[in-house]
């Protein structure tokens, strides 16, 4: 009986000792979990904190990066603005200067130091205490004050500074008498580029901060720069920049972090004493995120470096991992228990799948979150993709109308090339036949015919944007006024046309004819709108300043610079245009009217791009059709009829006259016409060919006739050629294209006149007396 009891006892122990068992292995792989769960999440919460930082730090020193490369840019734009204008105007630097100052804070002053050679100081000093009183060139003593600067070859004194009052101090401190600013001069002046200086201390500043200097060279226009010995000689003075260190951290660094971040500024070029710029080096062990970049200061290189001040590591995220830790314990043991609950009670392991069913619902409803945030994604890359095709469709608009723009333009300039031959040919055979002659008429039916089809490629021309300006300062309102008249005269006596004109005077700078053409054709189809029907017209002229927002939504305002723009607008209440109609108003031929109107608003648009202008077309059915034009503000004076001077009498029709152009229709017709005026007419089918010629009889020609486009060699290069023969030789430059295409291709323009293709006989012979005549 005893041995059976006690086999009956062990068997009843052996299930709770391996329950037992069970309970540990999983309380211990449960612990053993929380321990890696707990160590993985610090190290991602670590990891994740410290990419913040870094991502942070890099976009605090791309900030910087830019803001160095904006305020060297000042400082270049500057030397360019001195290098032609206001090397000793006082209220021109300060014009140009000041604003460029305000713009960036971090630049203590702009400065201009004009070279003062030894032989000049007394007569700058003279001139500079009449501007400032009590004006000398000085330098600081061993101890530190201000004292007339001793006997030198060359000095270098600041002249003007913006702004004025803070930077008193510096007004004539000779910049090379400190040898560190010295190199920095020398350096600037050798290479032609901007320099940059090591950490100093500013003469007008008394705060304990370091500050940085940037000089760029201003060379004398009248000397030839080839090398390092001509920059040295042709050294007008320094455009110069003192940029406070601390200021320029303190722009880029976003108050957010200024409290939690250290930013350290090393200068590699310079000796380690005196190579930290601003803050303080990372300590030496620290094992803190730091992020680093290297910066191109002129010639010099910085490493910019940023820390946190505080470890990253909270003590939120401490509190997180202990929590985490503690909770996986707890778990831990409560799974032990449900484990050994288990084994002994069926109905523990239902309600343990219960529990686990309300843990696979979360993840459900966690699944069906994350697809709706796919779902958002995707409506934005749809957006994304919407955007890139209007992009691509305005693109494609614009390359559209650049093709059309080429094709106007060369149709144009080779018509122009007929059109001489017939202008010319008419105008001879004029000369040629009797006043009272039938053919007279008949002549003249040819050349009003040649001449509208002039005009037609003129507006071709404007389409493509290279039409003929002959530019002058004009009052816009007095143009629209006078154009008004002419409008009221031919449009129907059911529409009025009122006029709201600025009070002032407008000027813009452009071809009169061009712009009388834009008045006319806006007008027109203003009153145009009204289909027959009453109505009124309103035209009114002013100013604004524009900005970029207001440019970027004008037709062709894309690439305008912010400022004062003079404004033409005209306005009607007719019928108005839908978005398919105003989407295609300026393309060549299309109209709403009858067939066949030509060019339209496409003439409209080339003509305002001409004029470096913008306009916006605002219309809906039933509204009527808004128009604005801008133009850029001229600041010269608008002369009148009776300021201009008259002109001089013709020269008489003697001596011999190169043509060199390579259409032998239009050589044919400037010789008829020359021959028949009284000259004597040498061709050339090119420019090689009429060099050949010009050399062989020099001194027997009295003018030149030269095309601009030929084959073998430019107009332009023969024009060189023909002047290095003969420097004052008299040429008469012809063109299809605008003056403007080749003014800035062709120096030495002293004797030498434009014509452009068509032209008429009077003309022809009115360009080359005049060249004759100067």
């Amino acid at each position: 009986m005893t041995h059976g009891k006690a086999d009956a006892a062990g068997q009843d122990r052996t299930p709770r000792r391996g329950n037992v068992w069970l309970v540990v292995l999983t309380v211990g792989l449960g612990l053993l979990a929380t321990a890696v769960a707990s160590v993985y999440d610090w190290r991602a919460r670590d990891a994740r904190e410290t990419a913040t930082f870094e991502r942070r730090g890099f976009m605090i020193l791309e900030g910087l990066s830019r803001e160095i490369d904006v305020e060297l840019e000042v400082v270049r734009s500057l030397a360019r603005f001195l290098q032609v204008d206001a090397q000793g105007n006082a209220a021109r630097f300060l014009e140009f200067a000041g604003p460029a100052q305000l713009r960036s804070p971090a630049i203590q002053a702009l400065e201009w130091v004009p070279r003062v050679r030894a032989e000049e100081r007394g007569a700058h000093e003279a001139e500079m205490q009449r501007l400032h009183g009590g004006y000398s060139v000085n330098e600081r003593s061993s101890d530190g004050t201000l004292m007339r600067a001793a006997n030198r070859t060359d000095y270098f004194p600041v002249a003007q500074a913006v702004p004025k009052t803070s930077n008193l101090p510096a007004i004539g401190y000779d910049i090379a008498s400190d040898p560190v600013r010295r190199r920095m001069l020398e350096q600037a002046r050798d290479s032609g580029r901007v320099a940059t200086s090591p950490r100093l201390r500013l003469v007008q500043e008394s705060a304990d901060s370091y500050a940085l200097l940037v000089a760029h060279p201003v060379y004398r226009r009248d000397i030839d720069i080839e090398d390092r010995e001509g920059r040295r000689e042709a050294l007008a003075g320094f455009a110069l920049g003192a940029v406070r260190l601390q200021t320029l951290v303190a722009k880029v660094l976003p108050d957010a972090d200024r409290d939690h971040v250290d930013v350290h500024l090393l200068d590699l070029d310079a000796p380690v004493a005196e190579a930290d710029l601003y803050g303080q080096p990372p300590p030496p062990g620290d094992r803190g995120p730091i992020v680093e970049r290297t910066l191109d200061v002129g010639p010099r290189t910085w490493r910019a470096t940023i820390r946190p001040r505080e470890p990253l590591a909270s003590a939120f995220t401490a509190l997180g991992f202990w929590l985490l830790l503690g909770g996986g314990v707890i778990a831990s043991l409560l799974l032990g228990a449900s484990v050994h609950s288990v084994t002994r009670n069926h109905a523990r392991i239902e309600r343990e799948v219960q529990a686990r069913t309300l843990d696979l619902a979360e993840a459900r409803r966690r699944l069906e979150q994350a697809n709706g945030e796919l779902r958002k994604e995707a409506a934005e890359r749809k957006r994304s993709e919407e955007e890139r095709q209007r992009v691509a469709e305005r693109v494609n608009e614009s390359q559209k109308l650049e093709s059309l723009g080429v094709l106007a333009g060369g149709v144009a300039h080779d018509f122009n090339n007929l059109l001489v031959g017939i202008l010319a040919n008419a105008g001879v055979a004029k000369g040629q036949v009797p006043p009272r002659n039938m053919a007279q008429a008949t002549l003249a039916d040819i050349e009003r015919a040649a001449l509208q089809a002039a005009d037609l490629t003129k507006q071709m021309l404007a389409f493509s944007g290279r039409g003929r300006f002959v530019v002058e300062t004009l009052d816009l309102s007095a143009l629209v006024h006078d154009m008004g008249r002419l409008v009221r005269a031919s449009i129907s006596k059911n529409v009025t046309v009122h006029e709201e004109l600025g009070p002032e005077v407008i000027p813009v700078e452009g071809d009169g004819t061009q712009l009388r053409q834009i008045v006319m054709n806006l007008m027109t189809n203003a009153a145009e709108a009204y289909e027959g029907g009453r109505g009124s017209v309103l035209v009114e002229t002013g100013t604004l300043q524009a900005d970029h927002a207001m440019l970027s939504e004008l037709a062709a305002g894309d690439e305008l610079a912010p400022g004062d723009y003079a404004v033409l607008m005209v306005r009607d209440e007719g019928v108005g245009m839908d978005d398919k109609t105003a989407t295609r108003i300026f393309d060549p031929f299309f109209t709403t009217k009858f067939t066949g109107r030509g060019l339209g608003l496409a003439a409209v648009r080339g003509i305002v791009r001409g004029h470096q202008g913008a306009l916006q077309v605002i219309s809906a059915p039933g509204e009527g059709t808004t128009v604005r034009v801008l133009f850029p503000l001229s600041r010269r004076r608008v002369w009148t009829n009776s300021e201009l001077g008259a002109g001089s009498s013709p020269a008489k029709d003697v001596g011999t006259v190169l043509v060199i152009d390579d259409e032998e229709t239009v050589r044919q017709a400037v010789r008829l016409t020359l021959e028949d005026s009284g000259f004597e007419v040498i061709e050339a089918p090119d420019g090689l060919a009429g060099i050949e010629a010009f050399t062989s009889c020099a001194d027997e020609v009295s003018a030149v006739v030269l095309d601009l486009t030929m084959p073998n060699l430019r107009g332009e290069e023969a024009f060189a050629r023909l002047r290095a023969t003969r420097y004052d030789v008299p040429i008469v430059l012809m063109s299809g294209y605008d003056e403007r295409d080749i003014g800035s291709r062709i120096e030495g323009w002293t004797r030498a006149s434009f014509l452009q293709k068509p032209f008429r006989t009077e003309e022809l012979l009115g360009a080359l007396r005049g060249v004759l005549e100067s």
